[in-house]
């Protein structure tokens, strides 16, 4: 058995654990799209999905459902499930989303989106 640093086995930990993550919260983690104008999808972001006590959100960046008012948007998955709902997103200073150092948009969706998505994992606050 070699020798490891204590950098060489920091790194090692930090990589299997970012697997871990990266494995057991991909289900939560969908893409965004819009459409061109020849309905060809488009993908714009991603979103994750979240469950807290007995209602499902989904949250993105802002600048991801600012897209909105030239397309419609698209949930990704098995299929395509077209999002509609309100949602509450950070101001864009002056009207300028690069000014918006936090960009954040967060929506409750409902339970036909949700039953459509029944590979899907939700985060909670667990």
């Amino acid at each position: 058995m070699a020798m490891q640093t204590m950098k060489e086995i920091s790194q090692e930990i930090i990589n299997e654990r970012s697997e871990s993550a990266r494995s057991y919260y991909r289900r939560a983690v969908r893409p965004i799209y819009g459409a061109t104008v020849k309905g060809i999808p488009e993908h714009i972001g991603s979103a994750i999905l979240i469950r807290l006590n007995e209602s499902h959100f989904l949250a993105t960046a802002a600048h991801v459902l600012d897209h909105n008012k030239n397309t419609s948007l698209y949930l990704g998955g098995d299929e395509f499930i077209l999002l509609e709902f309100e949602s509450l997103s950070t101001a864009s200073p002056g009207g300028n989303r690069d000014n918006d150092h936090v960009d954040f948009a967060i929506a409750q969706i409902d339970d036909a989106i949700v039953s459509s998505l029944p590979e899907a994992m939700f985060i909670t606050k667990d």
